[in-house]
């Protein structure tokens, strides 16, 4: 373990020599995180020490192939995240928009594809901390695109940082796995754009099951 941390410690050293494009900070992102994030990794250090152990590597040549592979495997897995993180601080301004949110009144599972209902709840978040944001309206629709209902009759005003919700009921099943919202909202300025998602639970038995699904937008 201590020799595979020193190894990691001599590649950071010798990343850092290399100028600051894009491969190259990516590659000291990963390190940072290894610093930061030991108890994370440790697992897969303790199974990479195993793994060593019963295939016995004969020479220094094997040995270093597997510490680059090994770095290599933690690179891949964590690259993802650092891009996922970067696209997801780059702030969007808009005045307004129509998002289309997908929605699952139920799910299916097993050979049989047994419906496995779900109670929804449609969050829109306003992640502005100074303006507030006008929804105009929230409209449920079928997995055959046929409207179902208008949640709101009149404008809704969501102050900086406010909340509002919308519930699909466990034993409504009108919408199907297929149903979604279409929610459109409008701001007098340019504002940071809300977070709008739906959430997913429900329980069966001794079985749980919940997941997010994230609004796209479709229309500025």
């Amino acid at each position: 373990m201590k020799s595979i941390l020193s190894s990691l410690r001599h590649v950071k050293k010798f990343t850092g020599r290399f100028p600051l494009d894009t491969t190259g900070e990516k590659i000291r992102q990963f390190f940072r995180f290894c610093d930061t994030h030991y108890w994370e990794i440790e697992p897969f250090l303790e199974c990479a020490k195993e793994i060593g152990e019963v295939g016995k590597m004969k020479d220094n040549t094997h040995q270093a192939l597997r510490f680059f592979s090994l770095v290599l495997f933690f690179f891949c897995c964590f690259a993802s995240s650092i891009n996922s993180a970067d696209a997801a601080s780059e702030m969007v301004l808009s005045k307004g928009q129509t998002v289309y949110v997908p929605v699952y009144s139920h799910i299916y599972s097993g050979d049989r594809e047994h419906p496995f209902y779900l109670a929804a709840t449609l969050s829109i978040r306003n992640t502005d901390p100074k303006h507030a944001i006008t929804v105009l309206s929230v409209d449920y629709y079928d997995s055959k695109g046929k409207l179902l209902k208008p949640y709101i009759e009149n404008p809704v005003i969501l102050k900086p940082l406010a909340t509002t919700r919308y519930i699909i009921k466990e034993s409504d099943k009108s919408g199907g796995s297929g149903a979604n919202f279409l929610v459109k909202w409008k701001s007098d300025v340019k504002i940071n754009a809300p977070i709008i998602e739906s959430i997913m639970i429900g329980t069966k038995t001794q079985q749980g099951i919940s997941f997010i699904s994230r609004g796209r937008v479709i229309q500025e």
